[in-house]
């Protein structure tokens, strides 16, 4: 008995001594000390492992030490981003509304505006701090507003250069084009080649641990398709630089090339695409589809052109479907099929291609070549061309702000 209440009242000690234990980690955890000091302004080793755990869960990594390490560096770099920015809205006088966050937020993590407070209650169940989410959301707002008072109304985009880039598109029709996404990590230094490599090799650690490579290119990427997740987009062959493009021949859709060394750094790229250029998005085409999951019945099938202008009706055959698809734009149709379309003559049947199991050919009826140009192509170039002038500028501001910043590292 006397044994029993001992123990009890022993549990209840060390029940009290791990509560007070947990509090003072805690404590110690927030104030431990400072990393360092951006313009007066501290970075708390508090700040920065609440931004590894963001960090590493957006990355759908495991919380620990190898994971943290792999990470820290970077991190540290856009916890100091950061502080610079929010130092330079500040001067500025730059605003925002509560409605306005909610907005940005919502369009940052994909979720309607109406769910926030659903929002909210998520990101506390999964461990993490609200209040560290929303202020980096904060500063990121702000610096959107003043990037946009700042530069927007600097950046041009002349019409006569957006007409060269169309025509210069068109006189490049059945060339090949790449869909790559990049992760670009630059030299600190002039000749810094061996720090690059090594954050290169954390990278592909972090790929090979399961981490997307979009998340990665957002967080880790020094180049000016991080906003983008590192999405090139379509790049035609000849404004490739020769050994990117020969890389890129060589690839795979999926497929992923590291140690790419350029003159400042190093890239990792992912191949997401090819296909062969069309020469206008107004071009359209009419064709015949003949699907089945019977390989011997596609390929031995060679229609006519007949068979365009026939009753489908009266062609029902349970081997094999056919789809009857008249004036679809070139730009409308798949990527799977676009290549074939373009390199099959009217009148002939392509080659068979194979989607989850069903094989198909495609009979070519018409093509129809349309030399204007539409209001949406004209509308893409030129969002691309400001949308590149644009980043550009932003960049280079927030590189020179880093450069002229009292940074100083605390016990490095």
């Amino acid at each position: 008995m006397i044994y029993n209440r001992f123990l009890k009242l022993h549990l209840q000690i060390i029940i009290i001594f791990l509560f007070f234990f947990r509090i003072e980690v805690k404590s110690n955890e927030e104030f431990e000390g400072i990393v360092v000091s951006v313009n007066s302004e501290a970075i708390t080793t508090f700040d920065l492992s609440e931004r590894i755990k963001l960090v590493l869960k957006s990355l759908s990594l495991s919380d620990n030490i190898e994971n943290r390490d792999s990470v820290r560096e970077r991190v540290l770099d856009l916890l100091i981003l950061e502080k610079i920015k929010k130092k330079e809205v500040t001067d500025a006088n730059i605003e925002y509304t509560e409605d306005e966050l909610i907005s940005f937020t919502s369009s940052v993590y994909n979720f309607p505006k109406e769910e926030f407070d659903t929002f909210k209650e998520f990101v506390e169940e999964e461990g993490l701090e609200i209040d560290v989410i929303l202020e980096q959301l904060t500063t990121e707002l702000l610096w959107t507003k003043f990037s946009e008072q700042k530069f927007a109304s600097k950046v041009t985009v002349n019409q006569e250069e957006v007409d060269k880039i169309i025509q210069r598109n068109k006189n490049k029709a059945g060339k090949t084009e790449f869909n790559y996404s990049e992760i670009f990590i630059e030299n600190k230094d002039i000749e810094s080649w061996e720090d690059s490599q090594k954050r290169m090799q954390k990278i592909l650690l972090l790929l090979k641990n399961g981490s997307s490579f979009e998340e990665l290119a957002k967080r880790f990427s020094d180049g000016v398709t991080s906003d983008n997740a590192g999405d090139v987009g379509w790049i035609i062959e000849d404004n490739l630089e020769k050994d990117i493009k020969q890389i890129l021949s060589q690839l795979k859709k999926g497929d992923i090339k590291s140690s790419i060394k350029t003159d400042n750094g190093f890239k990792i790229v992912r191949m997401n695409g090819k296909r062969k250029n069309s020469s206008g998005s107004g071009n359209k085409v009419s064709f015949l589809k003949i699907s089945s999951f019977d390989k011997d019945s596609i390929t031995n099938l060679n229609l006519q052109i007949d068979a365009c202008d026939s009753d489908l009706k009266d062609n029902v055959d349970a081997q094999y479907t056919i789809t009857q698809i008249k004036n679809i734009l070139s730009n409308e149709i798949s990527e799977d099929f676009l290549p074939l379309i373009q390199e099959t003559e009217v009148g002939k049947m392509t080659k068979e291609i194979e989607i989850n199991g069903e094989i198909s050919k495609l009979l070519i009826c018409e093509k129809i070549t349309n030399d204007k140009v539409s209001p949406k192509e004209r509308q893409k170039v030129e969002g691309k061309l400001f949308s590149e002038r644009y980043n550009q500028l932003s960049k280079t501001y927030i590189s020179n702000l880093k450069k002229s910043a009292n940074i100083k590292y605390i016990n490095k």
